[in-house]
Order: structure tokens, then sequence, then C-alpha cells
């Protein structure tokens, strides 16, 4: 094992491509985005002889005198091979100790039905962790063979609606930085609408503009009457792209935008050479009473198939700490969000 420095930034990304479970936040560039944030990427590269065999990007977060580390979507690696996926584990843990964490939280694409995987990551003290960063489920759409066969997966109506967007005159529209703040006008009304976290503009700008200027990612608006109804920046990296970042207006619904602005994505992902298409979201149980059941059946409608990964496991390194950092720290929190509203309603009572 090594620590990769700049020179490795090519052979990186051609070997988190080209393994069967690597992911666009295992990238270089994912690193150097949230180094923006806070967070110091430190990448650790696995070798036999000349080939290279693992990758994990780990992200640290220094707080005071510790730190916590976080591996997004990985290690990357064949976690068939039991000894590898133990060593590189080892490894990841060896080095979080060294930079002084409190726990490292990993979060591997695998699946939550692989014993065998899940039995390594149990040997090295990894537990499934109550604070999941991604979301452990998914909607993984199969764009192989012709337009044709990724047509004939769909339902019957999904077909019809993107005949209908396009009979209608909805427009889908590459689009580039400068309809940044167009796009996210409508981002922010759909988490307002849909109740998830909103980032930042200048959060996004720099994400979108970092992975278009790497080729890993395209920019889509649908239009209508001059209108942006909604859009979609798309990732794609070896066989997979992801739908990670979308939004959709609440006007001229009935023109049905999603629909053909999702089929023109899926055309650009197979000229990537994309075979999967990640969906980027499930309910954690499938019924009508989630609240993501409108989108599950949106993305099943495409032929998307339901998957549950594995999920965030962490492997606590100073127990007491960690106590303190996951129980003590947010209640410490609330009663800080609790006192400050009662010293506002202190003050609107007196009229100062």
């Amino acid at each position: 094992m090594r620590l990769a420095t700049a020179a490795d930034r090519a052979a990186w990304n051609d070997f988190v491509a080209g393994a069967g479970n690597g992911h666009v936040l295992q990238t270089w560039e994912w690193g150097e985005f949230k180094s923006a944030y806070g967070w110091r990427p430190v990448r650790l590269l696995f070798s036999e002889g000349a080939e290279t065999v693992a990758a994990a990007s780990m992200l640290v977060r220094k707080v005071g005198p510790v730190s916590m580390c976080y591996v997004p979507k990985g290690p990357v690696l064949d976690y068939g091979r039991a000894g590898l996926a133990a060593h590189v584990l080892s490894a990841v843990v060896d080095r979080a100790r060294r930079l002084g964490a409190i726990y490292v939280k990993i979060d591997p694409d695998i699946s939550a039905e692989d014993e065998a995987a899940l039995a390594v990551l149990g040997k090295q003290g990894f537990v499934r962790s109550n604070e999941q960063i991604q979301r452990p489920n998914t909607m993984m759409l199969d764009i192989s063979g012709s337009e044709d066969d990724v047509l004939n997966r769909m339902k019957p109506k999904w077909r019809y609606n993107i005949r209908l967007a396009e009979k209608r005159g909805v427009e889908v529209v590459p689009a580039g930085p400068d309809d940044f703040a167009d796009f996210y006008q409508v981002y922010r009304a759909t988490g307002e609408r849909d109740f998830f976290i909103i980032r930042p503009y200048d959060y996004c700008r720099l994400e979108w503009q970092l992975f278009l200027e790497a080729g890993m990612a395209s920019f889509w608006l649908a239009r209508y009457e001059g209108q942006t109804l909604a859009g979609i920046m798309p990732f794609a990296l070896g066989k997979r792209a992801w739908y990670m970042f979308g939004a959709s207006g609440n006007e001229h619904r009935n023109v049905m935008p999603n629909h053909l602005l999702q089929w023109r994505v899926i055309q650009w992902a197979r000229a990537q050479g994309c075979t999967e298409y990640d969906m980027w979201g499930a309910p954690d149980t499938l019924a009508e009473d989630q609240p993501l059941w409108g989108v599950y059946l949106f993305k099943q409608g495409f032929g998307a198939n339901f998957v549950r990964w594995a999920g965030a496991h962490d492997r606590v390194l100073r127990p007491g700490l960690h106590l303190l950092w996951t129980r003590g720290l947010p209640a410490y929190m609330r009663a800080l969000r609790r006192l400050k509203r009662e010293r506002t309603d202190e003050r609107q009572l007196i009229g100062a």
C-alpha cells in the first residue's frame, strides 16, 4: 500500500472506472471537490506487482485534536477476494488510527445480500452504521443492447409519455455553466417541495463545474415555451452512469418533461459506453406510505430494478469519544437550538 500522489491521478481514475464496483465518489475529482469544504483526501493505492488491485479515497475531517474518516462508496476492490479485502480494510483502519480518528466509515457498493463480503467487513470490526450518508437503496436500470431493447424494458405508458413530450414541443437541450443559476432555481424549488437538503449555490456550482470539466458529467435542461421545467446533471464513469442531481418544477407537468429528459440522459449515457444507469434513491420499504414511493414508481416505469446496498459501516476506534460525538454532541446542539428559540421568544415578548 502507498499514498497516491498527483502523478497517479489518471491511473487512479482509470482503475476506479474499470472496477466492478467503482463509483464517481471515489474519483480523484470528488476528493478535490470535498477539499474545498473542510475535508482532506487521503488516497490509498494497493498493488500486486505492476497491477493496481484496490483503491480507497478517504476523506478526513479534523475537529480539534481528533478527526473523522469517511470512504464514500469505497474502498474499491473485488470483495470476492476475501484476503485482499481484509488487507485493504485493515490498512484503511490503520491509516485512520494514525490520523487520530474517532471512527472510520466506509460505504462500498456491495449488495446487502452479499454475505461473504459482509462477513469480511464484520471480521475487520465494521458494523452497520446508524448514520447513513448516501441512500442505502437505489434503482438500477439496464441500458445495454439497442435503443429498442431499452425502450421495450419500459412500461408502455412511459414510452407513450416520451413521445407525448416530443409531440407537445418539450425541448431537451444540452446546457453549460451559464445555465447553472437557472437550474439552481428549479433545484431549490424541488427541494422545498420534496423536503430534501438544499445545498448552497456555490457548493453546487463548484461540483458541477469540476465534473463537467473532467468529462465525467453532462448537463441537460427540459424547456417548454421558453421556460425551464426540469434539469438533470448525470455522471458517468466506466460502465455506469448516475442520476445524482435532478430537479423539476411544478408547472406544465402535463407535457411530461421528466420522461423525455430521462430518455435523453439514457441516450447520452449509452453514448459514453455505459450499460447501467443508477437512478439513485429508493424507499427503505417498498410500501405506498413511504415518502419516496412516487419516486420509486417513476423510476420503476423505466424498467429499473430495486437494489439494496449493504450501506455504510463504521469501525469505532475511540469508543468513549465516539459515544460523546454521536450522542453527546447532538444533544448539546439540540439544547443550543432550544435555548436560542427561548431567547428569541423572550425578546419578542419584551419588544426587543
